[in-house]
């Protein structure tokens, strides 16, 4: 039976020159990386959300995913990733293979592919109340579906110009006033799931 605790190297070599041999310790930082790993990863078994969670600790890059299921001819899984916001900016997500070898490691095996969608610019026309039409609640205006996209976009989501109205009217700054969205015959945007709306020109 061994004398050695569990996790010392059993390679090292005491003399009377100090502990010699043996391996590099692990860093605190790598020490709690891998302890963060598995707290995380406690409920993580592959459910409903698992994947899309998975993306987003994978990398610095990411910062928002998504699942999707039965995508292409195989019904794989498909992750879709972003990285920023759309406060300061939606950017796609270079290092795709990065996140899908991390999901790898800590995944069940199951079929799956990560992408980066495609941004489909909103390009909304705002008419406000000629009375309330000022920089101020221009600002407002951008601020406001800025947000809202925040809060609601994600790939395969439809927009109509009502639902960007309704975003923007307060009652009080803004009481009124019309949405259209200059490309879209028919005052609605359809997106597919390889696709994220964004805010694109706002007039």
């Amino acid at each position: 039976m061994s004398s050695i605790p569990p996790g010392i190297d059993s390679t090292a070599v005491v003399s009377g020159e100090g502990i010699t041999g043996g391996a590099d310790a692990e860093s605190d930082e790598a020490y709690l990386v891998r302890v963060l790993q598995t707290l995380r990863n406690a409920t993580r078994y592959g459910k409903s959300g698992d994947f899309a969670d998975w993306a987003v600790d994978s990398s610095p890059e990411v910062s928002k995913a998504w699942e999707f299921k039965n995508f292409g001819v195989f019904g794989a899984l498909l992750i879709q990733v972003i990285g920023g916001n759309h406060i300061d900016g939606i950017t796609p997500v270079g290092g795709l293979a990065l996140v899908t070898e991390y999901i790898n490691t800590v995944a069940p095996p199951v079929l799956f592919t990560v992408r980066t969608p495609a941004l489909r610019p909103l390009n909304p026309a705002v008419a406000l109340v000629p009375a309330e039409d000022t920089l101020t609640n221009r600002e407002i205006v951008t601020g406001r579906l800025k947000t809202y996209l925040e809060a609601t976009a994600r790939p395969g989501i439809r927009y109509t110009a009502g639902m960007l109205r309704d975003a923007l009217i307060d009652g009080v700054t803004i009481s009124g006033g019309a949405v259209k969205l200059s490309d879209s015959t028919t005052g609605e945007v359809n997106t597919t799931i390889l696709q994220l709306p964004v805010l694109g020109d706002l007039s």
